[in-house]
């Protein structure tokens, strides 16, 4: 399932995939775009020590 998701969100793109990945419950996800902007849900932290 997670790479299907990865997938998706390559194809739609960094802000449409992390409203994707926002809609979707108990998902998260780090995003790095080509300009290395790095975008990162909203309940990523959580899971970083």
């Amino acid at each position: 399932e997670a790479d299907a998701l990865a997938t998706s969100v390559f194809v739609i793109g960094p802000d449409d995939g992390m409203s994707l990945v926002e809609s979707l419950k108990d998902v998260e996800a780090l995003i790095i775009d080509s300009g290395r902007k790095v975008t990162k849900s909203s309940g990523l932290l959580e899971y970083i020590k």
